[in-house]
């Protein structure tokens, strides 16, 4: 981890100074969340609701329909369901990085944008798994901050990330409007 932060820090500096000049920074920043909105919405069209439920219902006795079926399946049913998930993206996501790796530096700029559709594609189809509407606005922001917590590069990045979280969780519990 010490020897990796010797790359990182430098490269994280030069990073901030870019994203805090006024103009370009901004320029930046906006392409960023525009190709992550991007992402999110490609990778989350390509989940299949209906496969999830026929799987759920398969391992059930109660037929999945409809996404609000799910609530009325058991915890360890719907674990049973999503458990060949880590292993399906963990094979995809080597497989993306041996292909784009063996390009060299060119296959970076695939690489990054690949990875992210992998990772929004794997939270998308958890989510599916477990009952939550990915078309709901306050679902796709729980999915950018999933995202971001699990690319936070340091604890304390992780933990404003999980404190994000935390505070989305609260204002979906309370039903709290959306812009």
């Amino acid at each position: 981890q010490k020897g990796f932060s010797l790359v990182t820090t430098p490269i994280n500096k030069a990073a901030e100074t870019v994203i805090d000049s006024p103009y370009l920074g901004d320029v930046i920043s906006k392409s960023i969340s525009g190709l992550t909105t991007i992402c999110n919405e490609s990778a989350q069209t390509t989940v299949r609701p209906q496969a999830i439920f026929d799987d759920i219902s398969s391992r059930s006795s109660v037929p999945v329909r409809k996404l609000n079926d799910i609530e009325k399946i058991d915890l360890a049913t719907l674990d049973k369901s999503s458990s060949g998930l880590r292993t399906k993206y963990i094979a995809i996501a080597t497989t993306e990085g041996a292909g784009t790796g063996a390009v060299g530096l060119p296959g970076m700029i695939v690489d990054i944008p690949s990875l992210i559709l992998i990772n929004f594609r794997a939270i998308g189809e958890y989510a599916t798994y477990y009952g939550f509407d990915i078309e709901l606005p306050e679902e796709k922001i729980f999915i950018l901050n999933i995202l971001s917590l699990a690319s936070a590069p340091t604890d304390q990045a992780k933990h404003v990330a999980m404190a994000q979280l935390a505070k989305i969780a609260t204002q979906v519990a309370k039903k709290k409007s959306w812009e």
